[in-house]
């Protein structure tokens, strides 16, 4: 038997915490992470995504260049960024 049933309804304000999460989880650099997040709230934002795939690239890059930076110093600066630059790179609803 299929189930015809819908999840739980979510409001735009739990949609777009997860979104932040994921942004937040993607300042670390380790893409499973976000994956995993995004797999496990069934939360996926199409325009945001490109904003995490560019914050995991940046990490890493980060991650590399400065091998003795701790990876929370790198989220910190990353985050701070974000923060600055919150009306790109966020859903809106």
């Amino acid at each position: 038997m299929i189930n015809l049933q819908g999840g739980e309804a979510r409001t735009s304000a739990d949609t777009l915490l997860q979104v932040e999460t994921q942004v937040r989880a993607a300042c670390l650099g380790v893409s499973s992470t976000v994956e995993k997040l995004q797999t496990d709230t069934g939360v996926k934002d199409a325009f945001t995504q490109y904003w995490i795939d560019n914050l995991i690239g940046r990490a890493r890059n980060l991650k590399k260049a400065h091998p003795q930076r701790k990876p929370v110093e790198i989220q910190k600066e990353l985050m701070t960024w974000v923060n600055e630059n919150k009306a790109i790179i966020t859903i809106r609803f």
